[in-house]
């Protein structure tokens, strides 16, 4: 494993420094030359015959150099930064093709870019929990009805918490409610969430500063509330000494008691401004309804969803016996908590992300047709380049690079479109969930370099296979005045009817 690992480091240093290690070799062969010229003269030959006879009985000094940088490095590499660096001054040649070809390309990645931004945040990102994959909501179901679900009563989701043995906890939780907010600062519309006590600990969350509620202020009228971090900085511009200031929420006085920390904040819906404490266990909620609280589990090491699922069915048929005139008919259904939150989005992001892909398909149409026809214009110089001992493979190889060199260039500008088109989602979609959380990380910018290098395959294929069956004789012999015409208008038939047929997507 060292020996391979000393021959990798070895060749990737000739690689970085091929210029004196060109030196090098052209000073060992003159070295060589000179010696066997020598030796020649020392036998009696004049001079030129001494030169004449070194020189065939050493070999092609060329081919030598060409053998020795094979061994030495990755000629591979090596050729393919030839036609990087030759693709990046023929596209410099042609400015307006450049323009065209990139910036058609940077709008339909920039598109499929800015959806799967989207998709990522609400479908395929972690949720900024502690063991998020663990937590489970609990929904009242009808056992007639498979796909019913609706939030347990209060009462219920009490006895769930006391009776179940395969959750660490259960809380109760509401969405975001508006309430309003009077005292320092002055009167607003603050959006409060209500969760039992142990919701805190339960999500794995700690306060940034000071504490959350207990058990037991959660049954006074004069509560406690923890409050967010951009909450505290924008009501009490992040004034250190805020715990222990009271004001009234919905005519209650509450008082502040911690901060929670800024990666914590809604899961859905608009940002919070407030935690409010609710008491389950309250003799405020004895009857069985008001189901506007949603029931969130932890599983216990070890267990899995098929045996919560059918502990709470257990519990839920105790309820029905119990509680006839409520509960009747009343069954329980056990689901993740982020396919709860989010998993019905993907029937409305999914189809929108289908689009989006519709529109870079004719842009790659319409890019592969402008390459299409600009490497028919080249016909003699792939002649210049096959007769010089350039193989298919290698022509085939430049003219992907070249549509590799473009679709790289729409990658990085379509990664610019991806920002505005993200603040551009978040000015439409107000009332999208999580909309605040929409960036461009790491999953965001390799799904472009992926799009990127698709891109490059499907628009540069075409006119690669071109290049490589052209007739070359019959190029240098027109001066690559453009002999094959069929493709190229092939091409521009399929791109009209593909264009055609994909109507109102296609606007080019």
């Amino acid at each position: 494993m060292s020996a391979w690992r000393t021959n990798i480091r070895l060749r990737l240093d000739a690689l970085i420094h091929c210029r004196a290690f060109d030196r090098d070799l052209e000073d060992e062969i003159d070295f060589h030359l000179a010696m066997r010229e020598g030796k020649q003269q020392g036998l009696g030959l004049p001079g030129d015959d001494a030169r004449y006879a070194t020189r065939r009985r050493f070999g092609n000094v060329t081919l030598l150099k060409e053998n020795t940088r094979e061994v030495w490095t990755f000629t591979f590499l090596e050729t393919l930064w030839q036609d990087v660096c030759y693709a990046a001054r023929t596209l410099r040649k042609s400015p307006a093709f450049l323009a065209v070809v990139v910036l058609s390309l940077a709008l339909g990645i920039g598109a499929n870019s800015t959806i799967f931004s989207v998709l990522n945040t609400v479908l395929y990102r972690p949720l900024p929990f502690s063991r998020p994959d663990r937590l489970m909501t609990i929904w009242e179901s009808e056992p007639a009805r498979p796909n019913s679900q609706v939030q347990p009563a209060i009462a219920d989701g009490a006895d769930l918490r006391k009776q179940s043995h395969v959750f660490e906890d259960i809380a109760l939780t509401s969405f975001t409610e508006p309430t309003p907010l009077a005292g320092e600062g002055g009167a607003e519309q603050a959006r409060a969430q209500f969760v039992t006590p142990h919701y805190f600990h339960l999500m794995g969350a700690s306060p940034m500063f000071g504490r959350v509620f207990t058990a037991s202020e959660a049954q006074d009228l004069t509560r406690t509330v923890v409050i967010s971090s951009p909450f505290w900085k924008r009501r009490f511009n992040g004034d250190p000494k805020v715990l222990g200031k009271s004001f009234k929420v919905s005519g209650v006085l509450s008082t502040v008691v911690g901060v929670m920390p800024p990666s914590f904040g809604s899961f859905y819906g608009d940002p919070l401004d407030m935690w409010v404490p609710i008491d389950a266990d309250s003799a405020r909620y004895p009857e069985r309804k008001g189901h506007w609280l949603m029931a969130i589990g932890r599983l216990k090491p070890g267990a899995a969803q098929n045996q919560a699922q059918t502990e709470m069915g257990v519990i839920a048929h105790r309820l029905e016996q119990a509680w006839p005139a409520t509960n009747q008919g009343v069954g329980a259904k056990v689901q993740p908590f982020h396919d709860a939150l989010y998993g019905g989005m993907g029937r409305n992001l999914y189809p929108l992300m289908g689009a989006v892909v519709c529109v870079l398909l004719i842009a790659c149409v319409n890019a592969a047709n402008l390459l299409q026809a600009r490497t028919e214009t080249r016909g003699a110089e792939f002649a210049v380049r096959a007769s010089l001992g350039a193989g298919r493979r290698r022509l085939m190889r430049q003219l992907l690079v070249e549509s590799g060199l473009l679709g790289l260039a729409g990658g990085a500008l379509g990664i610019a479109l991806t920002f505005a088109g993200i603040r551009l989602f978040r000015a439409i979609a107000i009332d999208f969930p999580e909309a605040e959380r929409l960036n461009v990380d790491i999953r965001v910018l390799l799904f472009t370099l992926a799009v990127s290098f698709a891109t490059a395959i499907l628009v540069g294929s075409a006119p690669a296979f071109q290049a490589a069956r052209a007739d070359l004789n019959l190029a240098l012999r027109e001066g690559g005045a453009g002999p094959r015409r069929a493709p190229r208008a092939a091409a521009r038939a399929m791109s009209w009817q593909f264009r055609r047929s994909h109507w109102p997507w296609s606007f080019w």
